[in-house]
């Protein structure tokens, strides 16, 4: 009996410990309070990333790796041909990279199948090859890309890859293959030599089970050559003798630069661009601009570099920065830079306060003092918190729960997070929430694509999303819109 009164007690100080946790929390669970201070117990990271973890590892190619990767969460279905962002720390640095699933999007198993070939030069790629094993984590970004198969399949269809680009439009052909689909396809692969082709054999059995598929590899190696189905870099006469019919086709491109641009040279000659669909993984490297002059601010650490010309990635890097990124080539979108609109508007302090922006405080009580409307004078790390975790009613208790947790918030995230959340959650119109969102409403384009203006456009509607109005534009949100562009002028980059 005692034990029994023991147990009645615990259960009853338990609960009753619950019920003021749960109000001292409210709105909110104890959880989304823990969540701000151990990022690991988030379902997803503040960059929308979702942990996974590597059930299998296998290397299929001398040069290559393919992981079977187990997202810990909700992770919806792709569309063939388009990739994800796999997130990896390397020595302890967080690295992004952009990789397409291959396998066929019927494959219900909950796992994502990555093939990546190690480059020489490539940091992560390199990286997974030598070091991935099972249960290593991870995390992925949801699909994304407009390179994939249409909905509607079309009758006629040409996949053509080089080197690593197989994987998307493998993905389409295991896709098509579980569909049994009734049309013609060719897939055409170029690649130095048999052994560095990426399911090579799955790609014969295909080809013999399924009269209406060929698969066509092309060796460029010049000991190779006569071992495949056409001889050396891709040309016209070539791509007429694999794919005679291919004017009748739509076609699917993705490989090195040199393939790329010789198919997307054919095509343009010929009048067929409408029919081609690309996806490029790597770009021509531009030369440095001799003629580049003035100076380059970057924000965050206020150190000023004459400007050489190179990319702000590399002259951050020269300064002796390590700013976020991730593919250095202008792919992945890694790259912060585009977020300077936000800061030019509504927190130009953000980098050197500490969550509270005191002197637009004094400000906005001195001009209270003079009989003007009292302002706002609230912070990014301020605006997020609210959004994220409090009501938006106004009262003394939610400011006061507010502050306390802008300061958390500031010892535990980095900037670079506060502002990814930030621009996550803002609200940019009527029932209008995240700047990627609010980017394809507008513009039509993802918010990695938006030119410095459109993001202006973007950041005028903060301060009343639902009142103001960029199209058409007011005369109020024009001056906003040149006031902006003007003050984002000195702030290059970080």
């Amino acid at each position: 009996m005692p034990h029994r009164e023991t147990r009645r007690s615990t259960g009853l100080t338990t609960a009753l410990s619950r019920r003021v946790l749960s109000a001292l929390s409210y709105p909110h669970p104890v959880a989304s309070y823990a969540e701000v201070l151990n990022p690991r117990l988030r379902r997803r990271t503040s960059s929308g990333h979702v942990p996974a973890t590597v059930v299998a590892v296998q290397r299929p190619t001398a040069d290559s790796v393919t992981l079977a990767i187990r997202p810990l969460s909700r992770w919806r279905g792709f569309k063939p041909g388009q990739f994800i962002e796999l997130v990896v720390d390397v020595d302890g640095v967080r690295r992004v990279r952009c990789f397409s699933p291959a396998q066929s999007v019927h494959v219900d198993d909950g796992l994502i199948e990555l093939t990546i070939k190690a480059n020489a030069d490539g940091e992560v790629s390199r990286y997974l090859y030598d070091h991935a094993h099972q249960g290593m984590m991870l995390a992925v970004s949801p699909p994304q890309g407009a390179f994939h198969l249409p909905d509607h399949r079309p009758e006629r269809i040409v996949l053509i890859s080089g080197g690593s680009g197989i994987t998307p439009v493998l993905a389409m052909l295991r896709t098509l293959v579980d569909e049994a689909h009734a049309g013609r396809i060719s897939f055409v692969h170029y690649a130095r030599r048999p052994s560095d082709v990426i399911a090579g054999e799955e790609l014969l059995a295909i080809a013999t089970a399924h009269a209406n598929l060929d698969v066509l590899i092309v060796y460029t190696a010049a000991d190779a050559r006569d071992q495949g189905a056409g001889n050396g870099h891709c040309s016209a006469a070539q791509l007429a003798a694999l794919v005679p019919d291919v004017a009748a086709a739509q076609t699917w491109l993705c490989g090195p630069t040199g393939l790329m641009e010789a198919v997307g040279s054919v095509f343009e000659q010929n009048g067929w661009s409408e029919q081609l669909h690309q996806e490029r993984f790597g770009l021509a490297v531009k030369p440095v601009d001799v003629a580049a002059s003035g100076d380059v601010q970057f924000a965050r650490s206020e150190r000023f570099v004459t400007n050489s010309g190179a990319t702000l990635l590399e002259q951050a890097e020269a300064a002796g920065l390590r700013p976020q990124h991730g593919c250095r080539m202008g792919i992945c979108s890694t790259c912060t830079c585009r977020k300077t609109a936000v800061i030019a508007a509504e927190d130009q302090r953000f980098y050197q306060h500490f969550g509270f922006d005191v002197e637009s405080m004094r400000k906005a009580w001195e001009a209270h003092q003079r009989g003007e409307d009292l302002r706002g004078a609230s912070t990014i790390t301020q605006q997020t918190v609210k959004n994220l975790l409090l009501s938006p009613h106004r009262s003394l208790l939610r400011k006061g729960v507010e502050a306390w947790l802008t300061a958390v918030a500031e010892v535990v995230w980095t900037k670079q997070r506060t502002l990814t959340l930030y621009l996550n959650l803002a609200q940019f119109g009527d029932g209008l929430y995240g700047v990627e969102a609010a980017s394809q409403h507008y513009f039509g384009k993802p918010a990695a694509k938006l030119s410095r203006s459109e993001a202006a456009w973007l950041a005028v509607l903060l301060p009343a999303p639902t009142r103001y109005r960029i199209n058409p534009p007011t005369e109020y949100t024009r001056q906003q819109h040149a006031w902006i562009l003007s003050q984002m002028a000195p702030t290059v980059g970080r």
